[in-house]
């Protein structure tokens, strides 16, 4: 071999350890975000299950305050058409 080669070969060698090396953090890099995406989809499932236990919650506690609120506008509202005081005693007078 020509000794005006060994710089070349030199280079050569040194650029394609790198790039191995790069391809394998690569790679690695890649598996673990997979591995984080499953991990990621069950955290999401979990916290979709559980926010739609609590929507769930929250509905019917609405539903039973919009019930307490008709039946607290009922009440007020017979209350308004009651007269506060009794209605007079009609004496007839002798005159």
């Amino acid at each position: 071999m020509d000794p005006r080669w060994i710089p070349f070969v030199k280079g050569l060698i040194a650029f394609c350890l790198g790039a191995v090396t790069c391809l394998g953090f690569y790679w690695l890099r890649l598996r673990s975000r997979n591995r984080l995406t499953e991990y990621h989809d069950d955290l999401i499932n979990a916290i979709r299950d559980e926010q739609a236990q609590l929507r769930a919650e929250v509905e019917g506690r609405v539903a039973e305050l919009e019930d307490r609120l008709s039946f607290t506008e009922r009440h007020l509202v017979a209350e308004r058409e009651r007269p506060l005081f009794p209605a007079p005693i009609k004496v007839p007078t002798p005159v």
